[in-house]
């Protein structure tokens, strides 16, 4: 069995604003919120408490905000045990939707109330988005190894061809060496004459 088990979200949302309303029919329970006056609007300060956002309703000094046990709660102050009403939220970056609240005085679950957010800011990133970024993250990699082998290759090749193309044009250059020519020790480079005519001739 799982206790207090949470699954929360990589990328959490924080909406602009929540609503608080109670649409229960106990006499007793609406009485007691609307003396605590916690029906309403409320909508985020600048203010954080335990790293996540303060909510605070319009006109008033009530706050909507998570304490250091990790539940949400509506106080008129913003400390950690003042809880007027507070949800068991097990550290959940927002109220959860599912989840009862309770009376901090009597621990009594109040039917039918609810914080329901509004005007989110942002879409969160789910596990999806986060895969479609791995993705293209390994797309664009990939075309980008795929480039520059391209280049590599084109580059190899290039000198490979200059290189080829210097080694016929030095051999072209070469002087041509006629194999039925006898040349003495005597043959000079520049003055042909020196050389006996034909091999055959010479030794006959």
């Amino acid at each position: 069995k799982l206790i207090n088990f949470t699954v929360v979200p990589i990328n959490p949302v924080y909406p602009a604003s929540y609503t608080v309303t109670y649409q229960g029919k106990n006499q007793d329970i609406s009485s007691k919120l609307e003396n605590l006056n916690v029906l309403g609007n409320y909508k985020k300060i600048s203010d954080n408490h335990n790293n996540f956002p303060v909510y605070r309703k319009d006109g008033t000094e009530l706050r909507l905000f998570q304490d250091k046990c990790g539940n949400w709660v509506i106080s008129c102050y913003q400390m950690d045990g003042e809880g007027t009403i507070y949800q068991e939220s097990n550290a959940s970056p927002t109220p959860i939707p599912q989840k009862p609240w309770k009376l901090n005085n009597t621990s009594k679950v109040i039917i039918d109330f609810s914080v329901t957010p509004n005007n989110q800011q942002r879409s969160p990133k789910n596990l999806n988005n986060f895969d479609e970024d791995k993705t293209t993250n390994t797309n664009t990699l990939i075309v980008v190894a795929i480039t520059v082998g391209l280049l590599t290759m084109t580059i190899v090749v290039s000198l490979s061809f200059l290189f080829l193309s210097k080694k016929l044009s030095k051999k072209e250059e070469e002087p041509k060496v006629d194999e039925n020519w006898y040349y003495g020790d005597d043959y000079d480079d520049n003055d042909k004459d020196t050389a006996i005519v034909d091999n055959n001739d010479y030794y006959e």
